[in-house]
């Protein structure tokens, strides 16, 4: 079956990266998808003219302005889930780019593997400019995820492709940081094997300088811990206790390593 992918891009701004990022779907050698650009109330019109000569060129039905005015990414996502119309839904980010066989492959990975709900990729990771940076690194067996992501996310959240009724099961997107980590955790939860990550390196994930900042890192760990703990108030297991701990004592290094750095 031909079955049809739901492209959900939230977008902030209309730049150079954005239009790269659209083209990098719109070019898929997978072509049953449906792009929804995710914007914010008021940006609707400009997004609209934006995107009138893709839209004529594509067809109405290809690229669709969703209008969300409600506060963060999360939101964002959860409004374009609504919307979506598609058997699968894929995240994309705009200013990522997605190689252009990304949504072909993991249609095909979906179809061979029955208990996948999840599915993530590797990545290229370039800087503002474009230029390559490096690569994440190979992934874990399949079946260590769920012990090796109470540790760490390992799933790079613009890459993935999710099951539709599978996230509406879950119920989406919480409205907390580090959303995407706490919405994987409870996947793990509901179902072990819903996760998996192919080890092909499907989008450029681009690195940002402000995301690289130490204060950056010490608000993105807590995140994490919250997640963490969330998860162990729903239900305690030794993995949860162990990561919990583990990225505790990183989060509190993160903050002696800031205290001393600023001191200097």
């Amino acid at each position: 079956m031909n079955e049809k992918v739901s492209v959900i891009i939230p977008v902030k701004k209309i730049d150079k990266y954005f239009y790269l990022a659209l083209n990098s779907i719109i070019n898929q050698t997978y072509q049953n998808i449906e792009i929804l650009i995710v914007v914010d109330k008021g940006y609707e019109k400009e997004m609209l003219a934006a995107t009138s000569t893709l839209k004529k060129k594509e067809g109405s039905e290809r690229i669709v302005i969703v209008n969300s005015n409600l506060f963060g990414i999360a939101a964002a996502l959860n409004v374009g889930i609504q919307k979506s119309k598609g058997t699968y839904i894929a995240r994309m980010d705009s200013d990522d780019i997605s190689e252009l066989s990304r949504i072909e492959k993991q249609i095909n990975y979906f179809k061979a593997n029955a208990s996948c709900q999840v599915l993530g990729s590797r990545a290229k990771f370039i800087n503002e400019d474009g230029k390559p940076i490096g690569t994440s690194p190979q992934n874990p067996k399949n079946k260590n995820i769920k012990k090796l992501m109470y540790l760490n996310n390992l799933v790079i959240h613009p890459s993935v492709m999710i099951n539709a009724d599978f996230i509406r099961k879950i119920g989406g997107y919480s409205n907390q940081p580090s959303e995407d980590y706490e919405m994987w955790l409870r996947c793990l939860e509901l179902d072990k094997n819903s996760i998996a990550i192919l080890d092909e390196e499907l989008i450029q994930y681009r690195i940002h300088q402000n995301q690289i900042s130490k204060t950056t890192r010490t608000k993105g760990q807590t995140a994490v811990c919250n997640a963490l703990f969330a998860a162990m108030l729903r239900k305690i297991n030794i993995f949860v206790i162990i990561g919990l701990t583990f990225n505790i004592t990183k989060l509190v290094f993160r903050k002696i390593q800031n205290f001393f750095t600023t001191k200097q």
